[in-house]
């Protein structure tokens, strides 16, 4: 992480860290904006009709976070959902 925050400093930029434990990314379905915890081992959450791998979902939800990193910006995501 060091190595690539220094490469990125070379362009002026830095790594975005967000607060795993506030975010909650892995918990969160935007469709019924709740908060469904869910055991390590399952790696599949059904979000509306789709049954999405839970990294690759998590990941959606940061990409689609409020600027601050504290929270996912809801209808962001309602916007971008289809394409993902």
């Amino acid at each position: 992480m060091e190595i690539i925050n220094q490469k990125l400093g070379y362009t002026k930029q830095t790594i975005q860290k967000v607060n795993t434990i506030t975010f909650r990314a892995s918990q969160y379905n935007h469709v019924t904006d709740s908060y469904e915890k869910k055991k390590l081992l399952q790696r599949w959450c059904q979000i509306g009709i789709h049954l999405v791998q839970r990294d690759l979902y998590s990941a959606f939800l940061l990409m689609n976070s409020e600027p601050n990193l504290q929270q996912t910006n809801r209808d962001l995501c309602h916007k971008t959902f289809t394409t993902f």
